[in-house]
């Protein structure tokens, strides 16, 4: 097991910001109470699942990747804390995956879906973290 993901810095989340977001996923996806670090952690969580999305041939290789990567890390008890925070995000962003994997009819679904949420998830570090959270 894991201690921690490695998580996006902030130039890298800059390049995963598009002026095209998809405005009926950042109204699901977009809370503007979310501290800016949990966001950083979901977009991390993204990313990681992503890169592991690109080498599934099924739907169902798909999910068990997403769960085998989402079994590598724990969220500690105390989520409080200026790593806890990140990490929380990140396993929220695989529970989504996961749940996308299983609910997909194809990879190509599941990757498309990753691709439109993770310009949103930067906006949210961004938009959070102007606001001071």
């Amino acid at each position: 097991m894991n201690a921690w993901p490695t998580y996006l810095d902030d130039e890298r989340l800059a390049q995963l910001r598009s002026p095209a977001i998809d405005q009926e996923t950042l109204k699901i996806r977009y809370d503007p109470t979310c501290p800016s670090e949990w966001y950083r952690g979901y977009a991390t969580g993204l990313m990681a699942a992503r890169a592991e999305l690109v080498q599934a041939t099924t739907v169902s290789n798909a999910a068990r990747l997403v769960d085998t990567l989402d079994q590598s890390f724990q969220v500690p008890d105390d989520r409080s804390g200026p790593v806890s925070q990140p990490l929380a995000g990140y396993k929220f962003a695989l529970m989504n995956a996961y749940l996308y994997a299983t609910s997909a009819s194809s990879v190509q679904q599941i990757l498309h879906t990753l691709d439109v949420e993770l310009p949103c998830i930067a906006y949210g570090f961004f938009a959070n973290r102007q606001r001071g959270l």
